[in-house]
């Protein structure tokens, strides 16, 4: 065995004390590197690529099961974390690299509305936010601010929640209107 790429020779004598000298040279083969980079956090319901180049053979798997054979890259819309192999031969040699994949769920929206009252704009919205990472960053239509907008006169507020991971849900609210009160004055007695 060889330590090593180099220039080797090799001396053999025959039965009559001849000298034979021959050499050999060792290359190393180049090996291509595979790395599917660090370990990733990404959104419900977001894409992931990966991608890789320089072999004559790829194999992806997953933690689901076989994926694709001589892909060059694999692109993912993935419903829950995962884990992620390839492996790639060039020149008969093998590499092969694992990456993780953590799928955060998005902020969950629920809310509570108060109508308008009397004709008056004094609605209100009580949003509820679970899921997610905390903290989150809260973006409505409109410039209100909060969790708890009030004073409100009729009509639909959308709101954009995102977390601290950047993950983002959007929903609206509807605030129904109310009529003011109508004093007949053909009832009034004097």
């Amino acid at each position: 065995d060889a330590p090593g790429p180099g220039k080797y020779w090799v001396d053999a004598w025959d039965v009559c004390g001849n000298k034979f000298t021959d050499s050999v040279l060792l290359a190393a083969i180049p090996t291509s590197t595979l790395d599917l980079g660090p370990d990733r956090i990404i959104c419900r319901g977001d894409t992931i690529t990966f991608t890789v180049q320089g072999f004559d053979q790829t194999e992806w798997d997953n933690t689901f099961g076989g994926m694709c054979l001589n892909c060059d890259a694999v692109v993912l819309i993935p419903n829950t974390s995962f884990s992620l192999w390839v492996t790639g031969t060039s020149n008969g040699c093998t590499v092969s690299d694992t990456v993780n994949v953590v799928v955060a769920p998005l902020p969950a929206i629920g809310g509570q509305v108060t109508p308008t009252s009397c004709g008056n704009a004094n609605g209100a919205i009580d949003l509820q936010i679970s899921l997610g990472a905390a903290p989150y960053t809260v973006k409505w239509s409109g410039g209100l601010t909060g969790t708890q907008p009030g004073n409100l006169p009729p009509g639909q507020y959308s709101v954009t929640v995102s977390d601290s991971l950047g993950c983002k849900t959007d929903t609206a609210f509807f605030i129904t209107p109310s009529e003011a009160p109508v004093l007949d004055h053909s009832k009034l007695t004097p």
